[in-house]
């Protein structure tokens, strides 16, 4: 079996030759299913820095050593505060750079605080709209944390800036996105990820802050990498950002593109928790995100 020129010549028979047929039809349906174009030939139309919140009481123990996941939606702590104002600073990380001409923004507590302290504390005194989107919660599974509150007078006296006419008043069921095994409640999360990418790719803005959370960034990094279901993007630290971008091609095709650090990138971590030789652990969790705890 020889391949010349790009075509394909059979010169003996048998379960190879038949292999090799289907590699070649293979390599050529892939090869022609996405047209690749020199970086040069490609343009960048849209900007997004999704932050993750602050970091939040329920990211720390209680005075006994113990998880505080329980705590429904969450405020931030002083350092939380403190993680919100550097997303715009001056110097690096800080990203005063980036002056998004919209805001959207998680309509839980912790989100909210961390888009206003943001965008307050700049500098430049930079300011756009805000505007809160329900989907850009955290993974509602079975942590209070993650549930948020009705939208009431406090949401409008506390965050005065933000538009919340988008988002119903009611909240979402407790543990609407959760099933077993966690990578099919993964996969739902992954879901509403991918229709806030496409409302996102959507809006008429070329420059977008998102503040959300970081199981949700997960899932947002894991589609824009086009991770499989049995792995997820490492989730950002509290009060970290990341920056995304919509890329068009000569054909008029969009792709996403994490702009990761050239040297270290970004990590890809597996989502089953196993022992050493390999065997799976009793019971599952997400780094967290979940009240199953990890065996030891």
């Amino acid at each position: 079996i020889m391949l010349q020129m790009g075509t394909l010549r059979v010169v003996s028979a048998g379960v190879a030759t038949a292999s090799v047929v289907a590699f070649y039809l293979l390599r050529k349906r892939c090869a022609s299913h996405v047209q690749l174009f020199d970086v040069q030939e490609e343009r960048v139309i849209k900007r997004v820095l999704f932050c993750r919140h602050g970091e939040g009481r329920h990211n720390t123990n209680d005075e006994h050593g113990k998880s505080q996941l329980h705590l429904f939606d969450p405020e931030l702590t002083e350092q939380g505060i403190a993680e919100a104002r550097a997303i715009f600073a001056d110097a690096l990380p800080g990203r005063l750079d980036f002056k998004p001409q919209i805001v959207f923004v998680s309509p839980l507590w912790r989100t909210l605080q961390t888009a206003t302290e943001a965008m307050m504390a700049r500098s430049d005194g930079y300011m756009c709209p805000m505007i809160a989107h329900d989907d850009l919660r955290e993974h509602n599974n079975l942590n209070a944390c993650n549930y948020r509150r009705p939208i009431q007078e406090a949401h409008l006296k506390a965050f005065p800036r933000v538009d919340f006419s988008g988002v119903a008043v009611d909240t979402p069921p407790p543990a609407a996105e959760w099933l077993v095994p966690y990578k099919a409640a993964f996969g739902i999360l992954r879901n509403r990820a991918e229709r806030a990418l496409k409302f996102i790719d959507a809006c008429s803005e070329e420059q977008i802050a998102v503040f959300c959370h970081g199981t949700f960034m997960r899932a947002v990094l894991s589609n824009v990498m086009q991770v499989g279901p049995h792995h997820a993007a490492k989730p950002p630290r509290t009060g970290q950002s990341l920056e995304v971008v919509r890329i068009e091609t000569p054909t008029g095709d969009r792709y996403w593109e994490l702009m990761s650090d050239q040297i270290d990138g970004h990590e890809v971590l597996r989502l089953a928790w196993r022992n050493e030789g390999g065997s799976a652990v009793h019971g599952e969790c997400d780094d967290g995100a979940s009240t199953l705890k990890r065996s030891k």
